[in-house]
């Protein structure tokens, strides 16, 4: 069972299996504001070192340590299993996310070292984008946000921290692909 209640949460911090490069004070941050945690599959690793159990682990469950996966179900941590291989961790983790009626996310661990996965995962942002009221992303020093003529962001408490903006007009995220269903 999946808790707090869904109807009572509105942002979800989601992990992904990239590099986090957090500091661990803006890590614990995104934590504390987050009403609820998501980790797509091998991500639980990077929570787990600091001793931190996801609401959710999500995903094909190719990248999860078998251990690591049967400690998570102990703790009581939902599992869900997506084995179309169609559609990349982060696609259905923010899919089940916009199903669940979520407004914001914050996103961590999307830069694997990899240029194609990077811009594959921005492009998943962008597909993304009119689904929530937020989405950002966060690493090392830098925090991307994409911003539609629906969003509004106030930004405060990240001194020192590089923070951009991703306008993009709507033709573009209607071009850019398929999109949530």
């Amino acid at each position: 069972m999946i808790t707090p209640s869904l109807a009572q949460v509105k942002s979800a911090l989601l992990v992904l299996n990239g590099e986090v490069g957090l500091e661990l004070s803006h890590f614990h941050r995104l934590l504390s504001q987050a009403d609820f945690i998501v980790c797509a599959d091998g991500a639980v690793r990077h929570l787990t070192n600091l001793g931190v159990n996801p609401q959710l682990i999500i995903g094909d469950l190719d990248s999860i340590d078998a251990h690591l996966l049967e400690e998570a179900k102990l703790a009581g941590v939902a599992v869900i299993e997506h084995t179309d291989q169609e559609l990349g961790d982060f696609e259905k983790a923010l899919t089940w996310l916009k199903n669940e009626n979520f407004e914001s996310v914050e996103v961590i661990g999307m830069n694997g070292g990899r240029t194609d996965h990077t811009l594959s995962n921005l492009s998943v942002m962008l597909r993304f984008a009119d689904a929530f009221k937020h989405i950002s992303a966060h690493e090392k020093e830098n925090t991307v946000g994409i911003l539609t003529h629906e969003s509004t962001r106030e930004v405060t408490g990240w001194s020192g921290r590089r923070v951009s903006g991703w306008l993009v007009p709507a033709r573009a995220r209607a071009d850019s692909g398929s999109g949530p269903g």
